[in-house]
């Protein structure tokens, strides 16, 4: 008497897909804060992104996100916290995930 499953190939369990690790600045990016400037966003690894903040070519601030799920929250943009920027009555907020929100300061969020 032989099992059902004796004749049966055994094929290896599938792996789920999984993405290479980032190297270095990869661009994802541009968006126009709220006074017209420029920032251009980039994925450095695994939940952290970085976004330089450009008005006329010159780089006024570089906003570092790290973090995501299960972190604490603080400074940087850990623990999937915005990081914030300002410049001038201009606020800039960079999420860990690459969304950028701008707004000036006594004009609201836009």
């Amino acid at each position: 008497m032989g099992s059902a499953f004796a004749e049966s190939p055994t094929a290896p369990p599938e792996q789920p897909a999984v993405a290479p690790p980032v190297k270095g600045r990869v661009f994802l990016t541009t968006v126009k804060p709220a006074d017209g400037s420029v920032a251009k966003v980039y994925r450095v690894g695994d939940r952290h992104v970085e976004a330089d903040v450009l008005a006329g070519g010159t780089r006024l601030d570089t906003l570092v996100g790290k973090g995501g799920k299960g972190g604490k929250g603080g400074k940087g943009g850990e623990g999937g916290k915005p990081a914030y920027g300002q410049n001038h009555g201009l606020h800039v907020a960079l999420r860990p995930d690459g969304t950028v929100t701008s707004w000036i300061e006594g004009c609201g969020r836009g």
